[in-house]
């Protein structure tokens, strides 16, 4: 959810201070996942298994990053850039505005929301079980 609404403050940004703040979320987002990857890894696959959990964690959070950056970026911007003027400063094409990357920000959102609905959804199936490990525990 903090990663959606970075990405809302990041299609919106018209200003330093919002642009500022929308990355500054971003990265906490990101960070904060990723310093949980390995105790969700364990708690719900076991340690046994912990290896082949947390690769499979990495290569897809590698693989929809290579997706979402070469992919759908390029394209995005790709679509909204209009090729640079005879005489103008810098080469290839160029675009200005919030259009150009308001389409990949939209699809972030959508993933972000799609993996909060999976996280809810994890939290209600394995309540049950952490309802009993904290009742055998007190």
């Amino acid at each position: 959810a903090l990663m959606a609404l970075s990405h809302a403050l990041l299609i919106g940004a018209r200003s330093a201070l919002s642009l500022y703040l929308g990355v500054c979320l971003c990265g906490l987002a990101y960070g904060a996942l990723w310093t949980l990857v390995p105790t969700l890894s364990v708690e719900l696959y076991g340690l046994r298994h912990f290896a082949a959990t947390y690769g499979v964690f990495s290569i897809a959070a590698t693989a929809a990053s290579l997706l979402y950056s070469t992919e759908l970026a390029t394209k995005v911007f790709d679509a909204h850039a209009t090729a640079a003027r005879e005489g103008d400063e810098g080469e290839g094409p160029q675009c200005d505005g919030d259009a150009c990357f308001r389409l990949t920000h939209v699809v972030v959102i959508a993933g972000c929301v799609a993996g909060a609905i999976g996280a809810a959804l994890l939290t209600l199936r394995t309540r049950e079980f952490y309802m009993n490990t904290l009742a055998k525990i007190e």
